[in-house]
């Protein structure tokens, strides 16, 4: 397998959720075997299936107490429930995409589910993935951004027309985008192109920077600290991911 090299200030991005951003940006992206997975619409793929695994975990714990919250969200759109969702909400998380400027030059290697024969050059290239190859993994101090899904309150699901949810679909069909170029290998040059036809940006739709007052802030928000308002924007986040799934015939299991 080829290695070629990516250049000091050269800028990536990294997929997760709100369940593993706190120890990210206090000590960074451990190194593995295989390489840290970085790239550009794959960041949004590696989110979106971190973020499925998070969903999938959260019901199984929790199916009785999660389906008596769908069940009110239904019969009572714009209403906070009153039950307490504190044990549902532990196990939930929300997608995030890390932008990650590198300090120094680094190695990395193909993404060998789209270049098998292993040419880092042309994952890169074609691709926008590759994995790095860094001893030490990727420092905390080399990630500048936070990137977040906008969050919606209970106020917009009795809202025939919500801006506030529509540009939270779009950002779910970020995710789609990734999933597509990894399920179908569709070119991510031209999913980034009609994607940004369509909305005007290349990214989620909220961010933040990635320091602590950045952290703080993202922790500050209801959508993350209160259970009832977390649970509502996974709830939502997941249906719009499953239905854009379907029709493109992707399947997250």
């Amino acid at each position: 397998m080829s290695t070629q090299q990516l250049g000091a200030g050269s800028v990536v991005r990294f997929g997760c959720t709100t369940r593993q951003l706190s120890a990210i940006l206090q000590h960074g992206i451990p190194e593995n075997e295989a390489g840290i997975p970085v790239g550009e619409l794959m960041a949004y793929h590696a989110a979106a299936m971190a973020f499925y695994h998070d969903t999938l975990a959260s019901h199984a714990a929790h199916e009785d107490l999660l389906k008596q919250f769908a069940d009110f969200l239904q019969a009572n759109p714009g209403k906070v429930p009153s039950m307490d969702l504190t044990p549902a909400a532990e196990l939930a998380s929300l997608p995030v995409v890390i932008d990650i400027r590198l300090e120094e030059a680094c190695n990395v290697t193909a993404d060998t589910h789209f270049v098998p024969d292993g040419s880092a050059e042309q994952s890169w290239k074609q691709w926008f993935s590759v994995r790095i190859q860094r001893e030490g993994g990727i420092p905390a101090s080399w990630i500048q951004e936070i990137r977040f899904p906008r969050l919606i309150g209970f106020r917009e699901l009795e809202q025939k027309r919500s801006s506030r949810a529509a540009e939270q679909t779009a950002d779910a069909a970020l995710m789609v985008g990734g999933l597509m170029q990894y399920w179908h290998k569709d070119a991510p040059m031209g999913l980034m192109k009609a994607f940004y036809q369509q909305h005007r940006r290349t990214g989620f739709s909220q961010s933040l920077p990635a320091s602590a007052d950045g952290l703080q802030k993202m922790l500050q928000l209801e959508a993350v600290r209160d259970p009832a308002a977390l649970l509502l924007n996974q709830i939502c986040l997941w249906q719009d991911l499953l239905a854009m799934c379907a029709r493109q015939r992707i399947s997250l299991s």
